[in-house]
């Protein structure tokens, strides 16, 4: 699973309760003015030159009014909460919002994109709700169904995959160490070679240096007390999901490691 985490510079979490269909965030009753407000924010990001990411959330124990939204980017995460979605039109995203620090955990259960994700997913986010209550919600696809159960964890912005409702309790107890390596897809906010590096050296360290020596390979180079300098290779692997047939993805595998 190492560096298969899709590479993200924004998250835009929005809650949506209504039936989630394959393709969520573009097919879905929404009112014009919000689905404008949406795209909007995503076209500026883009036009940063970020990549934003949309996902739709839920918690379908929750029975109050209004809408939940979360922004998150390397510097900081916020979540900012709206009356309605037509209220959503007086919010800056730049601006608004209460900061995050606790983790805030996002479980895909989008059933009806792949099986896998409500057939492992949900019985996750059961587990999590038990012990982490409020901190968890339901999310649409975030990528990588193969992987099931997937989990998104902001602020720190990591892809976790198979975590699995009996191993939830291990899985808290290991992030709270800061060794949940096992689970580990990667950081959102890393480039992928980056992301398979660490859970090769499963360091938490600052980056000290990516060098492309060619398409297929990388040197990682960690600023730790080890100074892990780490080759990666990748190549292409045909890994299928629940209800698909097997698709070629990238895989990467330690070619060489140096202490």
């Amino acid at each position: 699973m190492a560096g298969s985490a899709e590479q993200v510079d924004r998250w835009l979490l929005i809650e949506y309760r209504p039936t989630w269909r394959a393709k969520a965030t573009t097919d879905n009753e929404l009112n014009a003015r919000a689905r404008e407000w949406l795209a909007d924010e995503v076209e500026k990001s883009v036009a940063r030159g970020e990549r934003p990411r949309l996902q739709f959330i839920r918690q379908p124990e929750k029975d109050e009014p209004g809408v939940t939204l979360f922004v998150a980017t390397p510097e900081a995460t916020r979540r900012v909460r709206v009356d309605s979605y037509d209220a959503l039109l007086g919010v800056d995203l730049d601006r608004h919002g209460e900061p995050v620090a606790e983790p805030q955990f996002f479980v895909c259960t989008n059933g009806q994109r792949d099986l896998c994700c409500a057939r492992f997913g949900l019985p996750t986010y059961a587990a999590l709700r038990t012990l982490v209550g409020d901190a968890v919600w339901q999310t649409t696809h975030v990528g990588g169904h193969r992987f099931a159960p997937n989990v998104v964890v902001l602020p720190q912005g990591d892809v976790y995959g198979r975590v699995h409702a009996e191993v939830v309790p291990q899985f808290l107890a290991e992030l709270g160490s800061g060794n949940a390596f096992d689970w580990l897809r990667g950081s959102s906010f890393e480039v992928p070679a980056v992301q398979a590096a660490r859970g090769f050296v499963r360091s938490a360290a600052a980056v000290r240096s990516v060098v492309a020596m060619n398409a297929d390979r990388f040197r990682v180079t960690f600023d730790d007390d080890a100074n892990a300098d780490v080759v990666l290779g990748a190549e292409e692997l045909a890994v299928a999901s629940c209800d698909d047939v097997p698709k070629p993805v990238r895989s990467w595998r330690l070619a060489e490691q140096r202490l």
